[in-house]
């Protein structure tokens, strides 16, 4: 009884952790990793509830699933993406290749009814050892490379964490029990503690997709941020109060720090995203991009992104192709990255790098 409530709960709070995010209008690469995390969990759980307890002669169906092989990968990829730090293709596949490789053996244990009957304890032992250095792994490598310099430094991937090294603090011995006296690397409560942790990740991951979507607004919070966003628009009530005036200096100071990051760079970069982290009202981001650089939010990042460009078209080898280039320096593609800069500059890039190495050689 108590499995099938873990078995549900789990589930339901999967499902509602996904919509949570697919509500949320400009979502994050953590965001987006948590959201993986869910529907992994959903996926999991189903085939877990479905060959554990509903079809029962077919347990070695679920207990021979590379699901765990995951977990891990999903840790790293959200430590990276908490830096806010861009995921390529390459180290995703590189970081899942255990767990590809892991689904090509399931498919022949599943398939080769021979191989399952001679061989099953061993891969077993195999499976279960590999996800254990996994959970043990991962945690290990994110720890020691964790600085805690990053604001706020993403509580939710600390906690998985805790819950990765308890699993692997459980299955270790287990795998090394199987090892030495031959025997399968489960055992009754494994099941349980997997399924227990698996409902805790859930957890956190929907209330951190509900913090995300909520912004941290809540009533009292909603009306601070409309009087912050009232005493904006007063230029006079905040000239004339010298506590406004050090409260909206700090607010800008912690937009100077956020763009000297230089994460409007990414092509995956959102205004909506750098208004979230940044844990401020929208009119505040808007009053300091007018004041500071006479423009809108969209045209100063533009801007930023354009003089990133110039640095590189300035130096006397260009290193990449104008498709390179564009997204380099923050655009989706080319013809964006042409039409603004044309914008910036009134001609194009190849125009502009002519024309300063030119004057360059002449002034020589």
């Amino acid at each position: 009884m108590v499995i099938w409530f873990l078995y549900a709960a789990i589930f339901i709070i999967a499902l509602l952790g996904i919509h949570l995010s697919s509500l949320i209008v400009a979502p994050s690469r953590l965001d987006k990793v948590i959201r993986a995390f869910l529907v992994l969990a959903g996926v999991h759980i189903v085939h877990a509830a479905l060959f554990r307890d509903v079809f029962v002669g077919l347990k070695y169906v679920d207990r021979g699933a590379p699901f765990g092989l995951l977990y891990g990968p999903l840790l790293f990829y959200a430590y990276y993406a908490a830096k806010n730090n861009a995921l390529s293709l390459k180290t995703v596949i590189w970081h899942a290749l255990p767990f590809i490789f892991g689904l090509l053996a399931y498919s022949c244990f599943l398939i080769f009814r021979q191989f399952r009957m001679e061989y099953d304890r061993s891969y077993y032992v195999i499976l279960y050892g590999l996800m254990a250095l996994s959970w043990l792994v991962y945690p290990i490598v994110v720890v020691l490379s964790d600085n805690r310099t990053q604001a706020n430094s993403k509580w939710i991937y600390r906690y998985a964490v805790v819950i990765l090294l308890i699993l692997a603090a459980f299955m270790l011995p287990l795998v090394i029990t199987g090892i030495v006296q031959g025997r399968r690397a489960s055992s009754s409560t494994s099941g349980f503690v997997i399924f227990f942790s698996m409902f805790v990740g859930v957890c956190l991951a929907y209330f951190y997709q509900l913090h995300q979507l909520l912004g941290n607004k809540g009533p009292a919070s909603q009306g601070v941020v409309q009087k912050e966003e009232s005493g904006l628009l007063s230029e006079h009530s905040l000239a004339d109060d010298p506590v406004d005036t050090a409260k909206f200096q700090r607010y800008y100071g912690r937009i100077e720090t956020y763009l000297q990051h230089e994460r409007y760079l990414d092509p995956e970069f959102t205004i909506g995203g750098m208004i979230r982290e940044l844990r401020l009202p929208k009119p505040i981001v808007t009053a300091f991009f007018v004041e500071e650089y006479n423009c809108s939010v969209k045209q100063g990042i533009n801007s930023l992104r354009i003089n990133r460009a110039c640095e590189l078209l300035e130096k006397e080898i260009l290193q990449y192709s104008m498709e390179e280039l564009a997204i380099k320096c923050g655009f989706k593609s080319r013809a964006s990255f042409y039409r603004n800069f044309n914008q910036e500059k009134e001609c194009t890039p190849l125009e502009y790098r002519d024309n300063y190495l030119f004057k360059k050689r002449r002034n020589a």
